[in-house]
């Protein structure tokens, strides 16, 4: 619509403008072909349908009542995002150049309309310096940090000139902030910073000013100096409010909680843990108890063996919580010197909302003689509803349980009698989680006791072709070297579901568009129907930003808010996408959009493999191109990742272009659709913390077979 027309649309929907100048004495049509491909890019169309699109002429009427408007002249077209009075908010860089990337600015101005449009209210009541702020800060969560530079410079000046110190502190925290990104410039960051803590015009401006000092001793590894710098950043919050949420989510992660709310706990005789609070923990993990003075003696319990006895303030030890994210139980329990009982405090770790799990508790002792109780307990995921425990003795149905308590009077068929229980709890929506535990087994019940084992295997003529209708008999399924009975549990039409997890770290800023661009071709392109998606994106962390789902809309719509920052923690990502694979019944598998370069994370490439190939499902790697590497031999990195894509039964695509995205895709969704999911019930004798090796073979049929290459028991 015209520009005079769009001003009011815009004030009356509180959104941006984004205007189409020209000059009217000269209209470059080809630029109209132009604007066509944007708006029929599904990125282009998305950021544009959330925005007044306007059109004026450098000579209409309306341009006499916005003066910023007066510097565009001459022969060219501008496309110019504008705040819904006609403030310039910016002129992206992409305008008439590469649809995507132009696309991606577009959204991350668009993300930011609540900060554009604040900032233009303040401008019409005369608050120049404030509005100038409110644009520099929505420019630079919009990642316009060069066009945010002069802003806040022009803040700061002209709040000296009005001796207002605190939109002049403000706009120092901003400069400040822009200028820890660069290595050159911390040491200028850092003392304007202390100057600013040594005398702040609120409490607000000293509690941003303490969260960007902690996060440059953060940045450089100082955790202790980190940790102080939360804290006070959380003193002089305002409470409650999202910078008090923020420097207590990030003394959290760093194993530590505000003061001010710890102590008083503690005085009251409380027994606390405190250790680093993260999507994926695992390895060696440092945990602290805080109890009262009088505390003496404080014992450690991992799933009730007890790991540490500490007699010495701090009570801090190291426990190793193995190489996988399984649900562990940590548990203090406090003593004072004549041995009396203080207190205890217990917390569950890695037990992820999404998973659906059941575990068979009693009976204890695998040795049986005529009749034992068997107590099953399920694990359910939030929002889910349990539909039933079906108990099985052998493969024979026995009972189904569907309130608690989930127990059964189980008789055997004979006086010690040799076989096993299983247990598979049911929910609603389809999801499934078994257990099994070996009954009178010659001693090996002790020694083992996990889930049936599932095997994914894909298998292919000499021309790649997918051979159908396989039965179990036609498979020959060994571990270790000794022939297992499998049973077939999927079908050719069975739906799939696939995880994707996107790279949004620092060194992925170049190619953000492409990712997203990539990601998004998948989900409207790569799946069928009644496939379900599920989005993680991983920076320094990962998050899921979208629950498992076959609504392709809110899948676009969450790939296309992505943005691009911190550290990349590779191993992190695989480790917790492969947890929302927990209690997701049926053909799976992971795929992850990465450069390829790992720089973060606590987890580890071995332990993403052995969790992979317990949880059964195939990883797939579509590295991207981001100039990080100069020439074509794989990285040591690379070679790691390549090797957990095929030991899983997945691939690993490096340096993919978009011409190469149709292929790959299909390959993707054909494997997992061609997956046939074999299962068995495991008698090994190994210890559990050794790889039991499968192999998988079709005898006769001259096929290729991919499948994982071993499992560890869980």
């Amino acid at each position: 619509m015209k520009l005079a027309h769009a001003l009011p649309e815009a004030q009356a929907k509180q959104t941006l403008i984004l205007l189409d100048l020209h000059s009217s004495a000269l209209i470059d049509k080809s630029l109209d072909a132009w604007i066509s491909k944007a708006e029929a890019d599904p990125a282009g169309a998305r950021a544009m349908d959330r925005m007044v699109l306007a059109v004026a002429g450098v000579r209409s009427e309306a341009m006499h009542d916005l003066p910023d408007l007066a510097r565009f002249k001459g022969q060219r077209r501008h496309l110019i995002v504008l705040d819904p009075w006609g403030g310039i908010i910016l002129e992206p860089e992409e305008g008439f150049g590469d649809v995507a990337k132009f696309a991606f600015a577009l959204n991350a101005l668009r993300q930011q309309a609540p900060s554009f449009i604040r900032a233009g209210l303040l401008r019409r009541e005369g608050k120049i310096a404030q509005s100038l702020l409110a644009w520099a800060g929505g420019l630079l969560d919009a990642g316009a940090a060069g066009s945010a530079r002069g802003a806040f410079e022009q803040a700061e000046s002209i709040a000296k000139r009005d001796n207002d110190v605190a939109s002049m502190q403000n706009a120092q925290l901003g400069i400040a902030a822009l200028y820890l990104q660069e290595v050159g410039t911390r040491r200028q960051a850092v003392a304007m910073l202390d100057r600013i803590v040594a005398r702040p015009a609120t409490s607000e401006i000293a509690s941003r000013a303490w969260m960007l000092l902690a996060y440059k001793h953060r940045s450089s590894r100082e955790v202790p100096r980190a940790i102080e710098a939360y804290q006070k950043a959380f003193e002089f919050a305002p409470k409650p409010s999202a910078l008090a949420d923020a420097a207590r989510r990030h003394l959290e992660t760093l194993g530590s909680e505000p003061e001010s709310l710890l102590l008083p706990d503690v005085a009251a005789g409380n027994v606390r843990i405190l250790y680093p609070r993260r999507e994926v923990i695992v390895g060696t993990v440092q945990f602290a108890v805080v109890t009262s003075n009088d505390a003496a003696r404080v014992e450690i319990y991992l799933d009730d063996a007890r790991v540490a006895e500490l007699t010495r303030r701090p009570f801090r030890t190291n426990v190793n919580l193995g190489a996988t994210p399984h649900v562990r139980v940590l548990r203090a329990v406090v003593f004072d010197a004549q041995q009396r009982r203080l207190g205890e405090d217990t917390v569950t770790l890695n037990d992820r909302a999404v998973s659906l799990g059941v575990d068979i508790v009693a009976p204890k002792s695998g040795e049986v003689e005529t009749r034992t109780i068997v107590n099953v307990r399920p694990r359910l995921p939030e929002g889910s509803r349990l539909e039933g425990i079906d108990l099985f003795w052998n493969e024979t149905k026995i009972a189904t349980m569907t309130t608690p308590p989930f127990q059964h009077d189980v008789v055997l068929p004979s006086r010690f009698a040799p076989g096993f229980i299983r247990a598979v709890a049911r929910t609603a929506d389809g999801a499934t989680a078994e257990d099994v535990k070996l009954i009178n087994s010659s001693g090996v019940a002790e020694q083992v006791s996990v889930d049936a084992v599932r095997v994914y295997a894909i298998v292919q003529d000499r021309s790649g072709r997918y051979i159908p209708d396989l039965n179990a008999s036609d498979f020959v399924v060994k571990e270790d070297g000794n022939v297992v009975a499998p049973r077939l549990q999927s079908g050719a039409d069975d739906p799939i579901s696939i995880g994707m997890a996107l790279d949004t770290s620092a060194s992925m800023k170049i190619a953000m568009t492409e990712v997203i661009d990539y990601a998004n071709e998948f989900v409207q392109h790569g799946l069928g129907d009644n496939d379900q998606t599920f989005v993680v994106a991983f920076d320094e962390e990962p998050r899921l930003v979208q629950p498992l789902t076959r609504n392709r809309e809110e899948l676009s719509a969450a790939i296309f808010d992505l943005s691009a920052n911190g550290g990349t923690a590779i191993w992190d990502a695989v480790l917790y996408s492969l947890q929302n694979f927990h209690g997701v019944p049926g053909k799976r598998a992971l795929v992850v959009f990465t450069d390829g370069d790992n720089n973060a994370g606590s987890s580890t490439e071995s332990g993403a493999l052995q969790y992979a190939r317990e949880i059964g499902v195939p990883v797939y790697v579509v590295q991207i191109f981001t100039g990080r590497f100069e020439n074509l031999e794989m990285t040591s990195n690379e070679n790691r990742i390549d090797s957990l894509a095929k030991s899983t039964g997945g691939a690993f695509f490096r340096f993919t272009s978009k011409k190469d995205l149709p292929h790959i895709f299909s390959q993707i969704r054909d494997d997992t659709r061609g997956q046939y999911l074999l299962t068995y019930v495991s008698r090994s004798t190994r210890p559990r913390d050794e790889l039991r090796r499968i192999t998988v073979e079709v005898p006769g049929k001259h096929v290729n077979v991919r499948a994982t290459s071993g499992y560890y028991p869980k």
